[in-house]
């Protein structure tokens, strides 16, 4: 009997980290790409537009906080879980809270693709009706 063995229920952290990395890498290549490409596209024909931002409601705002702030969320995320390394090296519900950390991530890109699709697709027809 060993007395310095790793609880078997709890997953090694190379092997936590390793899935997380794979499993973001889309959102993250995805929210580079929106940010690089579609966000100038987007703000650019709802400009042209003339439509009022206020009639998004919701939508507008929630969506370019997501854009400009982002990579700060991201970031305070990565030193959140770097943090919880250094303090509690040993914490048994890293796969559960990593996990949760990845899905969040991931649905908050599809969200922020889904909406700034919506407002385009909206600002379009304003810019069909006029000509």
């Amino acid at each position: 009997m060993n007395a310095t063995s790793l609880n078997p229920a709890i997953e090694r952290p190379w092997l936590t980290y390793t899935k997380a990395s794979l499993f973001i890498l889309p959102a993250v290549i995805a929210w580079g790409w929106t940010c690089t490409f579609a966000v100038p596209l987007a703000r650019q024909i709802i400009h042209r537009s003339g439509l009022n931002l206020s009639s998004f409601g919701w939508v507008y705002p929630v969506t370019f906080f997501l854009v400009n702030w982002g990579r700060v969320i991201f970031v305070a995320g990565i030193l959140a879980l770097v943090l919880l390394e250094f303090v509690a090296p040993r914490w048994w519900r890293r796969r559960l809270a990593v996990g949760l950390g990845i899905w969040l991530a991931n649905v908050t890109v599809l969200f922020a693709l889904l909406m700034l699709l919506v407002m385009v697709l909206a600002t379009t027809s304003v810019l069909a009706q006029a000509k």
